[in-house]
């Protein structure tokens, strides 16, 4: 349940706290000249009413961020999102800005975004940014499910860390993966006599241990008991003047007289060359969170080269073929269905793997109304957030963030990337490392050298083992396992519906197996149900016995979930009129991704104790087992890659980072 807020001559007002949630002045003025004026982002920025000097026209002065790969801020009190509004402008006016910008905020009591958007009216130059981050605010769930959850902006190159919760805890949730690395704080909040955990000497101690050697700070109270405790942590604090009615402020920067000792300061990787094994799903969604950091991404594929062109479905469905005669194991064949549903898992009791996939659907969603804005996807055509009815419990469930996707499209878009090269029909065998500069090479089956680059990102499915277990010790071979799946489809025989309206449903049906109503193909429309789950099975190429037994089995599946339509298609199934696409899903033994950095390079004796600690050159990471869950969750595995190898804020709660590490299979005692 959102925080209540009582709106007073349009100033917002907190009952909890007994205070305004911004200055009566102006808040927009406080958001510039106090934070971003404070912290050094960008000098005060003229408002519209102000007449502006040419010099001032058009940008702002240079900032300390200005060149920067990525700039990390860190805010207590997200409070009507004004401060995360205002500097999301300041990175878009900015001339010399970072490539990247994280914003992590601590609101332990989210508002409605109803109220965000009230909140920004004052200042219609915010009203576009103020109504994209109310529309994606609706997506957040309560903190206490998921206490760390990420937004998505300007195709994220700005990136909103919400840790939803009391101030301590959350701060105690960011030491693992950002010790000594956040640039600038903007310590907000209620007013300390009103909300005084927020100011407290442990509070601003827990903060502190989270800065680098150098970061800024800037506050809107000068509060005495505030500046002795940021002083006695190490930061050196100045009292500047204030915006009315108060009359001072503080600045403030972080140079302790002690080097830190509890933990080092992670590893940002410098953007280099970067070879993805697999043009799937996995390997797609990698090579376009890498090239969006700066990496120049070469894919390698057994595959011939996807097609990128705008009318590309899915070579299975698009020739009209029942199933394609595939040599060798590729990534980009087991994503080549026609049409996948992302939905997400639900349990009773809340289980890690619903936690997994709402995260992951979350980071889908985006991505995709992303590259619609971008028109590399067409929406209604390539995918279509729908809803799905889930029938697998004892009352039905609604989903509303869920849909249909067609994942050869999804995968073409993000191949066409900037930065990305895709090399199809290139098998890679083995990896050797080649010398002390941290290279390695991806060679062939007669050991000839294919690329070489500084990091190597095996995103291969099953065949991920093959290149990686002999890098690894002999007691933790890599667990994948091989799942046949196949899906039964039939184009519709006349409009986009050959079935009496009562019969067929509104939208996508989930339960034990899933059914597509109406998708469309090519010139026309078709159904898709399914699917099989065969275990061990390595061979997409199912016998015309196992054929069969797979639509039946889809068949029998549809009976459960829609009967009516399962009668009105059993004719169809009789006269075979139906087709297949079948492929191998590769899985972990817990159902759940395998994501990260594993090992160094002097033998790769062992799966490191911080995954940041091999993100030096010579990398070689891993991001595979999806299963039949990579729309749900290639996004998010991509996304927490490429956090561990920059030193980012991590896109999800740090127990559910640990819950997709692939050290937890290498080594079971330290993963978990």
């Amino acid at each position: 349940m959102s925080e209540p807020i009582s709106w007073r001559d349009d100033t917002p007002f907190s009952a909890r706290f007994n205070d305004v949630y911004r200055t009566k002045a102006d808040g927009l003025a406080q958001a510039r000249r106090i934070f971003l004026g404070g912290c050094a982002l960008a000098e005060p920025v003229a408002e519209p009413a102000e007449e502006k000097t040419t010099e001032q026209a058009g940008s702002t002065c240079t900032s300390t961020w200005a060149g920067r790969r990525q700039w990390r801020i860190l805010e207590t009190g997200f409070g009507l999102g004004l401060n995360f509004l205002a500097t999301w402008q300041a990175w878009r006016r900015a001339t010399a800005r970072p490539r990247l910008l994280h914003f992590v905020s601590i609101e332990a009591f989210p508002v409605a975004a109803e109220d965000l958007a009230r909140g920004a009216a004052p200042w219609p130059e915010l009203a576009p940014l103020a109504e994209e981050l109310a529309t994606q605010w609706r997506r957040l769930e309560p903190g206490t499910s998921c206490p760390v959850q990420r937004l998505s902006f300007d195709d994220g190159r700005v990136l909103l860390t919400l840790c939803l919760g009391d101030v301590r805890p959350m701060l105690r949730e960011l030491r693992p993966t950002l010790p000594h690395s956040i640039d600038s704080v903007f310590l907000d909040g209620f007013d300390p006599h009103a909300n005084p955990d927020m100011w407290s000497p442990d509070t601003l101690r827990e903060l502190s241990t989270l800065a680098r050697r150098g970061a800024t700070l800037a506050s809107w109270t000068a509060n005495g008991a505030v500046r002795r405790a940021l002083v006695q942590n190490g930061w050196q604090v100045d009292k500047v003047p204030g915006l009315p009615p108060k009359r001072e402020s503080i600045r403030a920067v972080y140079e302790p007289r002690w080097e830190p000792t509890r933990a080092l300061p992670p590893v940002d990787r410098e953007p280099g060359r970067c070879i993805v094994i697999g043009a799937g799903l996995a390997g797609a969604a990698t090579a376009a969170s890498l090239a969006r950091r700066g990496w120049r991404v070469t894919v390698l594929d057994a595959a011939p080269p996807p097609d990128l062109g705008d009318e590309a479905e899915g070579s299975s469905a698009a020739q009209g073929s029942n199933l394609r005669n595939f040599e060798g194991s590729s990534a980009a064949r087991a994503s080549d269905l026609p049409v996948g549903l992302f939905a997400p898992h639900a349990s009773p009791d809340d289980n890690l793997l619903s936690r997994l996939t709402r995260a992951g659907i979350r980071h889908a969603v985006q991505t995709a109304e992303d590259l619609t804005r971008q028109g590399r996807l067409r929406a209604g055509q390539d995918w279509l957030l729908s809803g799905v009815r889930d029938l697998g419990h004892a009352a039905p469930m609604d989903h509303v963030q869920a849909g249909w996707m067609k994942p050869a499209r999804l995968v073409a878009a993000w191949l066409a990337q900037p930065g990305v090269q895709v090399r199809g029909q290139t098998a890679a065998a083995s990896l050797r490392h080649a010398g002390p500069n941290g290279v390695w090479q991806v060679l062939d089956a007669e050991g000839r050298e294919l690329a070489q680059a500084e990091l190597v990102v095996v995103a291969a499915a099953c065949a991920s083992a093959a290149l990686l277990d002999v890098h690894l010790p002999p007691s933790s071979p890599l667990p994948l396992s091989p799942v046949r799946g196949q899906i039964s489809w039939a184009m519709h025989a006349t409009g986009p519906r050959d079935a009496p309206e009562a019969l067929w449903p509104l939208g996508p049906v989930n339960g034990n197996g899933h059914f597509i109503p109406t998708v469309p193909l090519g010139a026309g429309a078709a159904w898709f149900c399914g699917s099989t789950y065969e275990r061990g099975e390595t061979d997409p190429r199912p016998s015309a016995i196992a054929l069969a037994e797979g639509h039946a089995a889809n068949l029998d599946k549809l009976r459960l979930l829609q009967p009516d339509v399962a009668q009105w298609l059993t004719p169809t199934f009789t006269r075979k009129a139906v087709r297949a696409w079948s492929q191998i899903r590769c899985a972990s033994r817990d159902r759940r991704p395998l994501v990260g950095l594993i090992g160094r390079l002097d033998g790769l004796e062992g799966p490191v104790t911080d995954p940041r600690a091999s993100a030096t050159p010579g990398s070689l990471a891993l991001l595979t087992a999806l299963g039949s869950r990579g729309l749900s969750f290639a996004v998010l595995c991509a996304e927490l890659l490429a956090a561990q190898l920059h030193a980012e804020p991590l896109p999800l709660p740090h127990k559910l980072a640990r819950a997709l590490d692939v050290r937890r299979v290498l080594a079971p005692s330290r993963g978990r």
